[in-house]
């Protein structure tokens, strides 16, 4: 083997022993379910707001609230019809996500006021 297949052998080792797969969690604590009525992805609607948000976590769990995730566009549950999130991973959270201890995540969401 050359060297440079070596090391690449050997980095990419260290990577996948070192990297860890945070986790994100999305919660509806906080919102009443009369107020905001979540929706699954497949279900279509007019969102009147879209945004992603980067989510940095590390092995532990991240919880983020609706309410949070509302509030930075300056809504509150009872101003929203509906709501719709997907957590995923884009090029480059998976690109950043090779840093040992920590990840990356994308919450993309969807809201259609009242």
């Amino acid at each position: 083997m050359s060297s440079a297949r070596v090391v690449f052998f050997y980095l990419a080792l260290l990577i996948s022993l070192l990297g860890c797969a945070g986790n994100v969690g999305v919660t509806s604590r906080g919102c009443k379910a009369s107020e905001a009525k979540i929706m699954s992805e497949e279900l279509e609607f007019q969102a009147d707001y879209s945004w992603n948000k980067k989510i940095w976590s590390s092995s532990e769990t991240n919880l983020i609230r609706i309410k949070d995730l509302l509030a930075e566009k300056e809504l509150d549950c009872s101003d929203v019809a509906r709501v719709r999130y997907q957590v995923g991973q884009t090029f480059w959270d998976q690109l950043f996500s090779i840093f040992p201890f920590f990840s990356r995540m994308t919450v993309k969401v969807d809201v259609q006021r009242i």
